[in-house]
Parts: structure tokens; sequence; C-alpha cells
């Protein structure tokens, strides 16, 4: 689109007389202005309020910018002025020069933007020099730049020293569309080093609209470092980057890349420059088309051919050396679990738990212990022999020097005791009563979540050692008792998957959600399971399987999971597989343990040609193979927890096993939604406008090792899905349940089994809590009963009014962020007679932490506020001289209910915050999430916190500020339609209430606050609330003051004394 059509296209607007109100979508040619002053990504319309502000003029890109500037400040200044005049002023002076327009634009639309809309990123901007670099922390990849400057150009032409797959991957989505649309390209890459995979050219040689050259380097001093992308499109509009960036995933978007971003002008001849090298070397006589026969030869080269390949470590001067041995290290769960540990010993602990996610390095954090604790022997118990083999080679690498015969596995005839004993459960329960209690200091026994088991407790009860260590991935498959009170609640590690991915700890994995054109199953809802096998049984839709099965690039021999929907499916798509030359077989939830063993083995085996297993019902147990790098999703999701759970099978570490490729061919079906859920791993409740942010930013919010693509029909259908899907409606709650419900049977293998409260704390992948019991079901008793699976003490709760009253009482502070107020709530129904010196001593117990005077203060307010609680008008205990009474006789089972809430409580608070926090005058944590009623208690507020309904409040010298961004007009008075925003990641403007201005006591505070030593305060939340559920407010940090303007109010430019990290940000704007 011409610049003047552009311009033309904002006057319609103008003239329409809709610009105030006017709000962008993704089709629109819009003009936008850019607040350097402030550096920020923010955009805004042409509009009078806007241009009225100097400062947001100030974008510009040569010499001559501030003569524009200056021109435009003028003209604005006229007393005649009108925004239609500025524009034609704009559009006047823009037709000389293009390089004059201070104001940036936007990405001009053409025909084919609505379909790949959600494919380019909101901060793209056409006329726009800069330094690129990978950046999680601002979300800026080279990766997202590749893909903005790919679609929106006419031709392209790439010169790169190597491409890798698993750069190619993240790009075959882009790729694909411009072979719909036509857009060719010339690529240039070098077999220098052979670095370049011959898949890669394979894959690239596919796509008819782009041609492929090598530039064949004749011997090392050849060198071919290049690395060059040149984007062509018309009336001037070209582009290049240039840089460092090969095409792989760690230059796209890992790595330390410095990459410079410049556009087709007169004042300098870069972009005439490269183009003019790349048809040179286009033409070179060592440049060579990539054929067929050239692929095939550059593979057998490879194969056969004694290639130099890098090394997969570097040195690292930190890394400490013994000998001919290196020390190995811990990981950052490691480091935290030793610290926690030693800690907790200190304190007194004589047991304590660490879990872990599977592939996490438990094994290595048990033997790393044992090294910091210096124990005379150590016992390690399992339930298999390759388990104790596994660990007994794990110790030896932690203790490399010393003998070969101070490990010793206790089985057979043999069964010799050792500096480091390693036997079985089975084993040891046979012979443990020969062995002195006290023989080991140190006793570590993994799958801890059989602990209460008889074998087992009998075990744990009998040996007197120093310490105790349980190791578990999966606390929620208890063998019926309570695991955490056997070690003595003391969890001295909590990372569950979504931690240890975003900690790097796994693998990284490729997501990438495929829209299955092949088949419809978004308005198939109910549909019976022989139907919805008809559906998926197709060799139409086989055929599109393999071909994006082969599109993406594997870094080793296939080892592929195929989840399928039920046996018939699986066997369906094992056969298809077989026809089509692949190796494949099918394993299934009843198969037995010998053969599901000797299946995995052969996937496992490099020469045995087994590829591709057709899975059915099968999750956690039984399917743990490191060597996966390949798991396709053939079924429909149906539950959050299964997508995980199957994702979950490949993302254990091995041995040159450099990522995890993840196919999802079922993304159009109804339940689409649980996708952005699952990935997100966001327990606490649902935010719609977030998931739909993650969708659309292709989950940037996550860590930077994990890539996570949807299609562009596939990013539609699920943003309609979650547009059109009420998280809080009944229906969907009870089904959330349910589903839960049959996963935990599934797990425990126990059909009887009852949702209990510490179900949502064992299992990481439980439904939010905040979702589940802020809508129409107020207590888990209550819900239980809507979902059949009523247990005896919910019936007895269920029938009780008072107890059901207590029951949602308890449930409205959970998720735990008001440490005191349940416990104090539930003590009090227990003991009767309850006093603060009790919950201290209670609270002091079980998190081990010395509460102060401050912390006793807020037990102090959360007791006062417990005794305002009414029952039927009638408050529930009686309060007197600081003791909380109650008369309401406990049945035993509703006590062990109460109980085990209490167990939650502790437990879920000391796994999301420090404990040590209770002590701090203000537990507030940056970025963490907090309603007003929560922020007023952990600042230590003594007055009712759940009366303030301003925006404002003032407590002890400091202010505390409550922002809703989008103010909704119906609901809100005119005059506290206040205009609140952020200028950038640095910078917030806030207007104050109607009545301050500079010279009243209270502007004096806001404008003076440092020097009076007082804090600023600031909360923030997008709306006030989502599907008739209140949002919280996000607690962005203290602020400080910068400027301000006006009075009556006051709008203040509060600077962040915390830079507020992006994906915040993102979610705030939305």
């Amino acid at each position: 689109m011409l610049r003047k059509e552009l311009l033309n296209g904002v006057i319609e607007i103008i003239e329409s007389g809709d610009i105030m109100s006017y709000e962008r979508s993704d089709l629109d040619s819009i003009i936008y202005e850019s607040m350097s002053e402030y550096k920020t990504t923010s955009k805004f319309l042409l509009n009078k309020k806007l241009l009225s502000d100097k400062a947001s003029l100030q974008y510009f890109h040569n010499k001559h910018e501030a003569k524009t500037q200056d021109e435009i400040i003028q003209f604005k200044n006229n007393p005649n002025y009108s925004i239609r005049d500025l524009v034609l002023y704009m559009n006047e002076r823009v037709s000389g020069d293009l390089n004059s327009f201070p104001l940036a634009l936007s990405l001009y639309g053409n025909q084919n933007l609505d379909e790949y809309k959600h494919e380019l990123t909101d901060e793209f901007q056409l006329m726009e020099s800069k330094l690129i670099v990978n950046d999680h922390s601002t979300g800026e990849f080279l990766l997202n730049h590749l893909k903005n400057e790919l679609l929106t150009c006419s031709s392209f032409d790439i010169i790169v020293s190597f491409i890798r797959g698993s750069g190619l991957n993240l790009l075959i989505n882009t790729l694909d569309l411009l072979h719909k649309y036509n857009i060719k390209g010339r690529i240039i890459t070098t077999t220098y080093m052979n670095v370049t995979e011959s898949k890669a050219l394979e894959v690239l040689k596919e796509y008819p609209n782009i041609e492929l050259k090598v530039y064949e380097s004749q011997d090392f001093k050849d060198s071919f470092h290049t690395k060059g992308y040149i984007f062509h499109r018309e009336n001037n509009y070209g582009f290049v980057i240039i840089g460092s960036s090969n095409i792989s995933a760690a230059a796209l978007k890992t790595g330390e890349e410095w990459n410079i971003r410049t556009y087709e002008r007169a004042s300098d001849s870069i972009y005439d420059n490269m183009s003019a090298r790349f048809e040179r070397l286009w033409n070179h006589e060592n440049t060579v088309e990539v054929t067929n026969a050239y692929i095939k030869k550059y593979k057998h080269f490879l194969e056969t051919k004694t290639v130099l390949k890098p090394l997969k470590t570097s040195f690292n001067s930190k890394v400490l050396t013994e000998g001919k041995s290196s020390k190995i290290l811990p990981n950052s769960m490691q480091m935290t679990a030793i610290k926690n540990m030693l800690e907790s010993v200190n304190k007194g602990y004589k047991r304590g738990l660490a879990i872990a996610a599977t592939g996490t390095g438990k094994t290595f954090l048990s033997a790393m212990c044992a090294r910091e604790l210096e124990p005379k022997n150590v016992l390690f118990i399992a339930h298999r022999i390759e388990l104790l083999n596994g660990a007994k080679e794990t110790f030896k690498k932690i203790y490399n020097n010393h003998l070969e015969e101070d490990f010793k596995i206790y089985k057979g005839s043999k069964r010799e005791i050792a500096k480091f004993t390693f036997a079985s459960i089975q084993t040891l329960y046979n012979d443990y009563e020969k062995i002195n209690t006290d023989e080991f200091d140190l006793i570590i026994i993994d799958e801890f979540h059989h602990g209460s088991s008889p074998t087992y407790k009998a075990i744990i009860d009998y040996f007197k050692p120093n310490f105790l260590l349980g190791l578990t991935a999966t606390p929620d498959r208890t063998d019926g008792g309570d695991i955490y009170e056997l070690a003595e609640y003391n969890i001295i590690v909590d990372v569950r998957l979504q931690h240890a991915l975003e900690s790097e700890l796994l693998v990284p994995f490729q997501y990438y959600g495929i829209s299955d054109t092949t088949i419809d199953l978004a308005q198939k809802d109910n549909i019976k399971e022989d139907d919805l096998v008809k559906i998926l049984n197709t060799n139409r839709r086989v055929d599109f399987i393999v071909k994006k099965m082969e599109q993406y690039i594997l870094t080793d021999t296939r080892k592929c999971l195929a989840f399928c929907q039920n046996i018939e499916h699986a066997e369906y798509m094992n056969a298809e597989f077989l026809k089509r030359g692949y190796h494949s077989t099918v394993l299934t939830g009843k198969d037995n343990d010998e053969t599901r063993s000797e299946t995995i083995k052969q996937l496992e085996d490099d020469s045995h040609p087994l590829e591709i297993i057709c899975i059915v019902d099968l999750f956690n147990e039984g399917v743990d193979i490191p060597k996966v790098n390949l798991i396709l999703f053939l079924r429909p999701t149906e539950s959050a927890i299964i997508f995980t759970q199957q994702l979950g099978r490949g993302l254990r570490k091995a041995k040159d096993k450099e990522y995890l490729t993840v196919l999802d061919f079922v993304t159009n079906n109804r339940n689409n939604y649980l996708i952005p859920i699952a990935l997100n791993g966001n327990k606490e409740f649902i935010d719609k406008q977030k998931l739909k942010n993650s969708v659309k930013n292709n989950f940037v919010n996550l860590s930077s090792s994990i890539h996570i693509e949807l299609d562009h029909i596939s990013k539609e259908r699920i943003l309609q899905s979650l547009d059109n899907t009420d998280f809080m409606r009944a229906e969907f709650i009870k089904k959330d349940a349910r589903q839960f419900l049959e996963i935990i049977r599934l797990e425990t293998k126990n059909d009887e089994k009852k949702l209990s409260i510490m179900d949502f704390y064992s299992h990481e992948q439980a439904p939010s809590l905040s979702r589940l019991f802020k809508g129409a079901y107020k207590n888990l008793s209550i819900l239980n009963k809507r979902i059949d699976a009523e247990r005896e003490v919910d019936k007895e709760i269920n029938e009780s009014p008072y107890l059901t009253f207590v029951m949602d009482q308890i449930m409205k502070s959970i998720p735990v962020k008001m440490l005191y107020d349940p416990i104090i709530l539930i003590m009090a129904i227990l003991n009767k007679n309850l006093q603060e010196k009790d919950v201290i001593s209670y609270i002091e117990d079980k998190l081990k932490v010395q509460l102060n005077t401050q912390a006793k203060d807020k037990i102090h307010y959360a007791f006062k506020r417990i005794s305002e609680i009414k029952f039927k008008k009638k408050a529930l205990f009686k309060y007197t001289d600081g003791v909380l009474q109650s008369d309401y006789n406990l049945s035993e089972q509703v006590r062990k209910e109460l109980n085990e809430f209490l167990e939650f409580i502790q437990l879920s608070y000391k796994q999301n915050y420090p404990v040590d926090n209770l002590n701090n005058s203000n537990e507030l944590l940056l970025y963490e999430q907090y309603s007003r009623s929560e922020t007023l208690a952990l600042v230590g507020y003594d007055k009712s916190i759940y009366s303030l309904r301003e925006g404002v409040l003032q407590y002890r010298g400091d202010h505390y500020l409550f922002v809703n961004l989008e103010k909704n007009e119906k609901t809100v008075e005119e005059h506290l339609l206040y205009d609140d925003y952020f200028i950038s990641q640095h910078q917030f403007h806030w207007q104050s209430q109607n009545q301050t201005h500079e010279d009243t006591p209270t502007g004096q505070q806001y404008i003076h606050h440092k020097k009076n030593g007082k804090k600023i305060h600031l909360f923030v939340r997008r709306e006030n609330s989502e599907d008739n559920l209140t949002l919280p407010f996000y607690y962005l940090g203290e602020v400080e003051y910068e400027s301000h303007e006006g009075g009556s109010p006051m709008s203040i430019i509060w600077n962040f004394k915390e830079a507020v990290p992006k994906d915040v940000m993102d979610d705030l704007e939305s």
C-alpha cells in the first residue's frame, strides 16, 4: 500500500467522527506514535489527546527529523488546528522524503493478512532500524523478526553458514504460508565444517517456491561464516538483517546473538551492497544447485566419513576437578534441595521429602545430599533391580574417589553391608530385623509414594538413621497413607513438570499444533468413541500425518510414541505405518509387564529397527523412555492432565538428544481450549485473556528453550474456543472434576477413590481451585456430591448448614496466601477454646520458623477478623479476652477432614512462599497476584480488610494504589474514569482521585514521598472481572515519583523500581 493511501485511510477514519473511539484491529492500516522519551513499545492512534503531548512525537529516523518535529508542534499550536489539516500536512510532507516522516508506520495490510494475522508480532514496525537479540525477558527473538519479514515481503534471499533441523522446524509453518502465496526465495548455505544437516536440505528442496544452493568450500582457508537475510518489497521498503545467526534453534531463539536490522535508504548502501554480494555468490562457480542426487551424495559422505563434529560440552573454569575426574555440580533443583535439607537438619528434622519431576535428577540429588551430610553408612532402597543398578552407578560418579568395594547391592547369597548399600524393598523386608537399627546414618527411599504401604512402613519404623530422605515424582500415587506426615511435612524441594521445564531441567521441546484439515471435530460434541474412531481412521489422514512427520527434522534415529484413541485406532495406525515402510508396533494398558518392558527396550536400542510405538492408556506407569524424540498426539484432547502426562513421556534427557518434537494433529476439536491451559500450567485460576495472549504470542512467557507454535488455523480456532467457553459454568466445572477423579483412579488403580483436598496438592495438573470453588460450588463436599463421588464425610457436611458454612469459609482462603486466617478458623473449630499462642506454636512447629512481633500482630488481627464471621446473623465464635470459643461437637470423620485441610494449607503455603516471609512487615511478593483483602492482610492492616472499595489506601504513612486499566463506562461513573496506563516497562501514568492536586496534603505526600521515607505500592489488573470471577491485582512493587501535570486530578508519572516483565505488562494491557 502506498504512503498516501495509508494517510488517506487515517483521514477517512477521522472524517467518520470515530477517531476518539476507534480501536485497532489486525486488518487496519494505522499511523501510531512511539513515545521514545519513555522507551515505550506501546502504540497509540493518532488523536487529539495524544498529539497534544510533545513527548509523544519524539520518534525520528534521520537528519530531517528534528525539523519535522518542530514544524508539527508549531502546526498543532495554531488556534485553527484540526486533526484533518495535520494529517494532510503530514501526507504532503511525506510525499517528498519518506525519511522525514517522524512517526513509525505500522505494517501495511494486504489481502492475505486476515489468514495469518496471528503469525505477526504486535511489535513489528516496518520502518525501524534496530539491534536484534534473543531476550526472553522482553519476549524478543530473531525468530519472530524473520517470520514478520518473510510474511510481508515480495521475495527474499537468505545466506547462512549452516542450516540445522532444530532451527528449520521453527520456520516450517511460515515456509508453508510462503509456498501457499508463492512468495519466492533463494537460499545459499554451505557444507563448510559439515554442520548443515542433509535432512534440512531435503525439506527445503520440497518447496517449489524456494531455490536452494550450496557454497562448497574448497579447503579450511576458504571459510564461510556469512549470515544475512534480505527481504525485498515494492516502493523501496526492502530490509536486511545481518549479524551472527545461522538457522538453528539456538541462533533463532536461545543463544546470545547480535543481528542488525536496517532498511533500504539513500543515506547508506547496506541493502544494495548486500543484494549485489548475494547475486555474486549465487552465480559463483563454487555455488552448486541442490538436487536429490546432491543430497544423496552429501548424506553418504556424512555417514561414511569420519566427519569432524563439535564437542557437546565447552570448557568451564567453574567446574571443579579432582585428579582425572570432574566433580559433578548440582543443577538448580538439586542446589535448592541441598540447601533446604541442610537447613531442615539444623532445625531438628529427621526426615524429608524431595518431590521432583521424572528426569530432573532425583538420584543424583540423593547422592549429593549424602556428600553434604557425610554419613558413615548409606542405605538406598528401591523396588526394582534396574533402579538399584542405576543408583549405584550414580553414587560412584559422585563419590569418584571411593573403591568399588564401597558400593554393594544387597542381594542373593552375598547380602553385605557396605558404606553405600543398595537394597530392594522385597529383599530388605525379609532381612531388616537382622540389621542394627542404627546401622545407617542416612537412608534414601526411592518411589516414596509407596512409603505408607505396610512393607515400607515396617522398615521406616524400624531403622533410626540421622536422616531419612524420600524421593518421588508422583506424590499423588500413594498407597492410601499420608506420605507427608511420614516425612514430617518437611518438603525439601518441590519441582513439578512445569517448574522443571521453565528451569531447563528437562530436555527442550518443540510443540507444533497442526490443523488437521482431513477431519473436523469442531462441531462434534459427545461423539461416541466408535464413531470418533471411524473419523480418525482414514487413509487421507494417515497420509497427512506422515507428510508432516517427515517435514519436521529429528536429531537422531526416530524414537516415536504415537498416542491413540483406543486399541482399534492404535492397531489401524500401526498397520498404516507398516504399509508405508515404518517399523511400528502397538502397546496398550492390557499388555503385561514383560511385553511392555521388551517393547520399550527395543525402542531404546539403536540397533533395533523399531521406531514407532502406538500407545493406548499408558501415561505415567510403564512408559519411561529417555530416547524418545518424537511424540504424536493422534487423539482428541479431553483433559489437560492427560495432555501434560503424554507430553512428559518424552522429556527425559538422553545422550545426544537435542530436543523433543511434539506434533499435535487434533487442535480442531471442541476441547482445544485445553491445550493452552495445559501448556500454561497456571494452577491458581484460569485467566482467559492471559491464555489468549499466550496463544497469540506462541507462549513466549514460558522458558525460551521451549518452542510452542500453533499454525494460523489452529490459533484462530483455539482463540474462538476460548471466547466461547465459560470456565465458571457448573457443567464445565463438573466435567473437569470428573476427569481429574478418573485420572487419579487410573493412577492409584483404585476405582473407589474419591476426591480429597490433598489430591489438589499432590497432583500438579489438578484443576484450578479458584475456578472450582469460586463459582457454582463453594466447597469440596458439594462438588463431590454433584459428580456422584460423595464420601461419608461429604454427606455429613452437606446435611449440616453449619458445617457447609464453615467449609465455604475455609475454601474462600484457598489458594492460600493469607496463611493465618484459615488456620485460625479450622483450629478454633477443632479446639473449642483457641488462644493466639496456640496458633503461634502450631505454625512455628509445622513450618519450623520463629515468628517475630510483626507476625504475631498479624495473627492478632486475623483473630479479630475470624471473630467477626457471622453464621445466620450470629457470631460463629465467642470471642473473649483473645480466646475464640466454639461449642459445636464434631464427629471423628469431620475432625479428620479438617486436619487434612490444615495439612493442605501449610504444605501449599510452603510450596509457593518462603516461610521466612511471614516475618516481613510486608509479605507481598513482586508480580504475585492478590485481592484487595489479601493485600491488606499481608501488610498487617489492623481494620476490616473486606470493606475497602476505593482505589487508594494510606496506611501507616505508605500509599497503596489499586488500578483497573479498563474501566467499564456503563458501570463506572464518569468522574471515576481515571486515565491510567503503562508508559513503558519502566514508567506508569496514574491519575489521582479528583479532589487531589499538588497543594493538598495528599498531593504533597505523593510528590515528596521519597524525602519523607514513605513508600508507594502499585497494584494493577486488566479489568474488574472475567466470566463473573473477580480478577486479582498484580503487585508491581514500589514506584517512585517522577513528575506530574495538572490537578484535581493530578496526572502523575511513577517510575518502577524494578522494570515490569514484558509478559506481565502484555497480560495487563491486552
